[in-house]
């Protein structure tokens, strides 16, 4: 299905079927929220079948090897788009000059799934995974309260190997390894088209 942003009707718009950042419209957050899903907005930065996966640190997490991605909680006045940005603003501190310009509302939406969270005033957590290629990973480092750096990862089936030896949940494992491959496929693309 291919959404319509001009007229959507939103009884067949999910955001499953969603494939840009700029699709997600408040009617579906607000209809997320509305069912107890959090709405949560996640970035993938890879280039050139590169990708980075960070390690958690949050305190709940802290013995734990739990994969993650830049970005979180998509607040009741804001755009996906904002949320992105005011989250790497957050995470990345000085290294958010390194991917700024790459933040756009015409990133691929790699994946979207809802899983567990521990906050009590949700049921479940809905995470968009987007995807953006950058013209280097090693200066997207997060800052250490938030998140281990790794080095990025040669490829993206070492990176899913990876991921499939750490603690990570296994729904949101699943979901990580979903817009790993998605990634995989679209750089594949990019190479077939140039």
């Amino acid at each position: 299905m291919n959404p319509s942003l001009e007229n959507p009707n939103f009884n067949e718009i999910t955001p499953e079927s969603l494939q840009f950042l700029r699709q997600i419209t408040p009617e579906i957050l607000k209809n997320m929220i509305e069912r107890k899903v959090r709405p949560t907005i996640k970035l993938i930065p890879y280039r050139e079948g590169r990708v980075s996966v960070y390690l958690s640190n949050k305190s709940n997490y802290s013995e734990k090897l739990i994969a993650n991605f830049l970005g979180g909680g998509i607040e009741d006045s804001e755009s996906p788009l904002e949320a992105l940005k005011r989250e790497c603003k957050e995470e990345l501190e000085s290294g958010y000059e390194n991917i700024k310009d790459f933040l756009v509302d015409n990133l691929p939406i790699v994946a979207y799934g809802e899983i567990a969270t521990s906050k009590p005033r949700w049921q479940k957590k809905g995470v968009f995974l987007v995807a953006v290629e950058v013209s280097s990973l090693e200066f997207i480092r997060p800052i250490l309260s938030e998140m281990r750096y790794l080095a990025p990862f040669s490829d993206i089936p070492s990176a899913i190997s990876w991921l499939n030896k750490t603690d990570t949940p296994p729904d949101r494992k699943d979901l990580y390894q979903i817009a790993l491959l998605k990634i995989k496929q679209l750089v594949e693309e990019t190479k077939l088209s140039s």
